[in-house]
């Protein structure tokens, strides 16, 4: 970047909403240490997208009595806690958007690399996946009846002939 886009992009404001929402997702991240085995930043937070609103954290689902423990964690730091649904939950932090993604030990992988995005790239691998016989969604990845559980998003795009990208660079793609 030039110097003169550095001073454009510092002046629009970009860089303190990221800022802020990069401290925001450290901070409510912070909560899931103790309740879950495995946890992960993901959407705009990990791929440092500068016009991302919400913090979104996915999560290996925790035993029912740890889930009750969080919940009432949760609700007495956040505002309008919604866990209607099993698989993913919202709420407020601090005036940001919260969602919270749950996953087993064997869809972690396949909902990190779907939940991290953009949508459009998400829409694209699943594209892909299915036109080389796969699905790709957020149950998992399989060939047919075989559940396939990758190691990391790079075994996935392997296998359905992409290339990694990482998650800062998925924006443009």
């Amino acid at each position: 970047m030039t110097d003169k886009q550095i001073r454009e992009f510092i002046a629009s404001g970009t860089l303190l909403r990221l800022e802020c929402l990069m401290d925001g997702s450290a901070a409510f991240i912070r909560f899931f240490a103790s309740y879950t085995s495995r946890y992960q930043e993901v959407g705009a937070v990990r791929r440092m997208d500068k016009w991302g609103r919400a913090i979104e954290v996915l999560m290996i689902t925790p035993a029912k009595t740890v889930r009750r423990k969080l919940i009432a964690s949760l609700d007495f730091h956040c505002e309008n806690l919604d866990v209607s649904r099993a698989d993913v939950w919202t709420a407020t932090y601090y005036d940001h958007p919260a969602i919270i993604y749950f996953a087993t030990k064997e869809t972690f992988v396949v909902r990190q690399l779907l939940t991290t995005g953009p949508e459009n790239y998400a829409r694209l691998i699943q594209a892909k996946a299915k036109a080389r016989g796969y699905t790709l969604d957020r149950d998992g990845f399989r060939k047919g009846d075989k559940i396939m559980v990758p190691f990391d998003e790079a075994e996935i795009l392997e296998t359905i002939g992409l290339p990694y990208i990482p998650p800062q660079k998925r924006a443009n793609v």
